[in-house]
């Protein structure tokens, strides 16, 4: 009798290797899971609008996981109105200075408007997924500057630190009613008994010394933090696709791979659109960024302009998506004052005739209630 192939025994060996088969194919943790490493020209939607440039790098040896750095143009979308944001602007080169917060005062999980600069580590994940966090950190605020002593009597003080004597913080005693002060920078001999012939029979030397403490100036600031985390997927070379999760809901960043644009340096002029009031801005100066920190992302620029009877300088961060966003801070009335007012806007940008179309925000921190449009066009060259 023939042996037949298809025995029960054969067929649940074949099932085995297929099932195995199947666990090696559909594994993602077993397959080559794609790299983020590269700098990402990102556009972002959900909670928040803008343009971000994101560079992710491998540590050390290691493919599966690194640090990122970036620099985005934050602009929310249809805040509530009780929403309350932080202003900051990246301040064209100046560093990041802060703007204020009007009432009421911040809250945790605020939104911030304007520039940021992420940061982080990430790492792929057992299926392949591109994960991540950074934080967002608010303005300094609640500054409170306390005197700490540093050094006491012989240790030296810190240029710039005060110094001060105590006062009845040494030896106090009474030897035959005779008061020692302990203010007494030196010794003193007392007389601590007599015989009856009332000649002294021993003597007590009492050393005391002044105490000096010196003191130093330490300021103490409190700040609010977003905290952000990210899960994603790299389609290598096309695209890069990463889910936020914050504090006042999801944002996701849409990026492909950074290219170097035309340039769009030069003269502009603008039209800025508040509470319907056009407000006509000349001249406005564009060029490639000088900031150091910037340097390393395309299409950045370093901005300065003015408007009836304000000045302004940030950024301008390009995209190869068709879009624009500018961060501006006001110029303050001093320049010691911080800057307190910050424009972030964002939009679709015209490559071909060098136009400008963004909304955003141009206000003090506190409750988003100045929206505002702003038209930027580059005179013709």
């Amino acid at each position: 009798m023939k042996k037949n192939m298809f025995s029960w025994q054969g067929w649940s060996a074949a099932r085995l290797s297929f099932a195995v088969l199947l666990g090696v194919l559909g594994n993602p943790a077993l397959a080559q899971a794609a790299s983020p490493v590269g700098t990402w020209d990102c556009i972002l939607s959900g909670h928040r609008a803008g343009t971000a440039y994101l560079t992710f790098i491998n540590a050390g040896e290691s493919t599966s996981r690194g640090t990122f750095s970036g620099i985005e143009v934050l602009v929310p979308n249809n805040p509530k109105p009780t929403d309350v944001g932080d202003a900051r602007n990246g301040g064209g080169g100046d560093g990041d200075t802060r703007g204020g917060t009007t009432t009421p005062p911040p809250t945790p999980g605020q939104q911030i408007f304007g520039y940021n600069g992420p940061n982080g580590p990430w790492a792929l994940d057992n299926q392949g997924r591109t994960i991540g966090q950074f934080i967002e950190v608010s303005q300094l605020e609640d500054c409170v500057t306390n005197a700490f002593p540093v050094s006491t009597n012989n240790i030296p003080p810190i240029s710039g630190d005060f110094c001060v004597p105590s006062t009845n913080t040494s030896i106090t005693t009474t030897t035959n009613s005779v008061p020692i002060s302990a203010n007494i920078d030196g010794c003193i001999t007392t007389p601590i008994g007599t015989n009856i012939d009332g000649t002294i029979f021993t003597n007590q030397t009492i050393c005391t010394t002044i105490e000096v403490v010196c003191y130093t100036n330490m300021v103490n600031c409190s700040a609010i933090t977003n905290a952000i985390s990210f899960v994603g997927r790299v389609v290598p070379g096309r695209r890069l696709t990463l889910i936020c999760t914050t504090p006042f809901g999801r944002t996701v960043y849409q990026g492909v791979p950074a290219k170097v644009l035309p340039d769009i340096s030069g003269d502009w002029y603008g039209t800025k659109t508040q509470a319907r009031i056009a407000y006509q801005e000349l001249p406005i100066t564009l060029s490639p960024t000088s900031d150091p920190s910037l340097l390393q992302f395309p299409n950045v620029y370093d901005v300065v302009g003015a408007g009836p009877g304000y000045s302004y300088h940030g950024n301008a961060v390009l995209s190869s998506r068709s879009r624009i966003s500018f961060v501006f801070g006001m110029d303050p009335p001093l320049p010691t004052d911080p800057v307190t007012v910050v424009r972030a806007v964002t939009g679709p940008f015209n490559a071909r005739r060098i136009i400008a179309l963004t909304r955003g925000y141009d206000q003090p921190g506190g409750i988003f209630t100045n929206p505002v449009s702003f038209k930027a066009t580059r005179f013709a060259q």
